[in-house]
Formats: structure tokens, C-alpha cells, sequence
């Protein structure tokens, strides 16, 4: 189920992800496995690894910010893309849950129910998009 990341081809050249000693760097770099559900130039998303509802997933930043504390305002646009991809993923993961023929409550907190396929998660707003802050040091 857990696979190992292997780093885009295509992400920049300018990441080094060995400078990120967090959990989150050895993801990046491919030395510790994730599930991954998503990805782009700048964003991993990936399942927690003790999930706390049916999708229970991790929106990271490819560059290390090492605390919520050191966003700037030129840390905007990243933060709108990571919302993006939360919802992106929410979307894409009750999607295929339709396909399945019963729609799951994919909500990113601890009351997951059974839902008509007619409801959308997204629509209802049952989910929670948090950031981790300290004492847990990334964001």
C-alpha cells in the first residue's frame, strides 16, 4: 500500500530536500514510503499514516517552511495551491468512491458517515483543512 516517492523529473532543480530533516523531507526525497494521492511542482499529498477518518490525507509544501510562524505574505499563493489540493483530493477521492456505487463520507475529521451519492462533501463542507502548528514544526 505504501509506496516510496520518487521525486518529479520535472520539480525544480532548486529543492534539496535533504536539508529537511522532518519526516516530511524523507518523504520528499524518497528514502521513507507514503501513500500518495496527488502531486505537483510545488505540493505532495499523501495519506496520514494513522488516519483518523477514511481520507485522512497530508497537503505538504515541497520547500521546507519550518513552522507557521515564518509564513510571509510571499507565502500566499503556495497556501491557496496546498487549499486547492486538499479539495482536489477530497473531490477526486469521493469520486471514486461513487464509481463503487456508495459515496463515503471522506471527510479530514473523526466523523465519517455513510452519505446518499446525491450529497457532495464538498457542497455539505464536512471536512476540516487545518495546518499543524507548534509545538509540531512544519507546516
Amino acid at each position: 500500500q505504501y509506496e516510496y516517492h520518487e521525486p518529479s523529473p520535472n520539480h525544480s532543480n532548486d529543492i534539496d530536500y535533504s536539508i529537511n530533516p522532518t519526516p516530511f523531507g524523507r518523504i520528499l526525497e524518497g528514502s521513507l514510503s507514503a501513500f500518495t494521492y496527488r502531486e505537483t511542482e510545488s505540493t505532495l499529498t499523501f495519506r496520514d499514516r494513522t488516519p483518523r477518518a477514511p481520507l485522512h490525507a497530508l497537503v505538504i509544501p515541497k520547500t521546507r517552511i519550518a513552522s507557521i510562524q515564518q509564513l510571509t505574505p510571499d507565502d500566499l499563493g503556495l497556501l491557496y495551491e496546498m487549499k486547492r489540493e486538499a479539495l482536489e483530493t477530497i473531490l477526486n477521492y469521493s469520486l471514486l468512491s461513487s464509481d463503487q456505487g456508495t459515496r463515503t463520507d471522506i471527510s479530514m475529521n473523526a466523523n465519517a458517515n455513510a452519505m446518499p451519492l446525491g450529497e457532495s462533501i464538498l457542497e455539505k463542507g464536512d471536512y476540516t483543512l487545518c495546518f499543524h502548528i507548534p509545538p509540531f514544526n512544519s507546516v
